[in-house]
């Protein structure tokens, strides 16, 4: 069985389909200690949260099936992925935020390489959608209960905008924020990590609401107003209105039903 390296929550072979509804990786060195036990008890070292596995007893280390579900993992789940050097200690901010905003398990994984494909040296900046594309290519997540976060600590744009804050699809349920822009520093600023952190977290709420088919809100209030610059940014609170609020609880229902 072949493993992707750089994604932690999916696998596949010759002779298994994709785990769609999988968000966690093997090891094929599967331990001794391990194979006594059921599939679906406890946590282990072999896998990156328990989930359950079956190993071929006729082939050692190669592994049959996937047993994890939403069945064994119930309520919602972000994965939050660094794409990239990611600098500035973002990641406890976004993980306590995000885990509150969207009563989900937020979960930080393995830094990933950046798609170099995707800079344009005219304009030194990287294409999102291309990033975003490759997030979506390599990540198969259960759309109904799981997010891709992708942060990227470099420039970015996307057709017809000069630049951009973040990017989501909402069919693949991933998005992606850059943080370069929301850096104080960047506007020739003193630095200030708490003013830093609150704009990372604020576009990171936007970009995932985007992912349950949240459009953009009038209220300049509410987190999924669109920041045409960084004063917007700063202008929002670090959540949704209450009809942003309604919406996505409802269409969290639809999608978990």
């Amino acid at each position: 069985m072949r493993y992707a390296e750089t994604c932690p929550f999916w696998a596949r072979s010759s002779s298994m389909r994709y785990a769609e509804t999988c968000p966690f990786w093997a090891t094929p060195r599967v331990s001794e200690k391990f194979r006594a036990r059921q599939p679906w008890a406890g946590n282990f070292s072999d896998i990156l949260r328990c989930g359950g596995i079956r190993e071929n007893r006729g082939f050692p280390g190669q592994i049959l099936c996937f047993l994890c579900s939403s069945r064994y993992n119930k309520g919602m789940k972000i994965f939050v992925i660094p794409i990239g050097t990611v600098r500035g200690g973002v990641f406890g901010a976004l993980k306590r935020s995000l885990a509150q905003v969207f009563s989900a398990d937020v979960e930080m994984t393995a830094r990933r390489p950046i798609t170099e494909e995707a800079y344009d040296f005219q304009r030194r900046q990287y294409y999102a959608n291309a990033i975003l594309d490759d997030l979506d290519d390599e990540f198969i997540i259960d759309k109904k209960e799981e997010r891709v976060l992708g942060i990227l600590d470099a420039d970015m744009h996307t057709d017809p905008m000069n630049f951009i804050f973040g990017l989501a699809n909402h069919r693949t349920a991933c998005c992606l924020v850059s943080l370069a822009r929301l850096r104080p520093e960047f506007y020739g600023q003193k630095q200030d990590r708490e003013l830093f952190h609150s704009r990372v977290v604020k576009e990171a709420i936007h970009e995932l609401g985007h992912t349950f088919r949240l459009g953009h809100c009038r209220n300049r209030h509410c987190a999924m107003y669109f920041s045409d610059s960084v004063a917007d940014t700063d202008a929002k609170k670090a959540g949704f209105c209450p009809v942003c609020r309604k919406k996505f609880s409802s269409r969290r229902l639809k999608t978990a039903s």
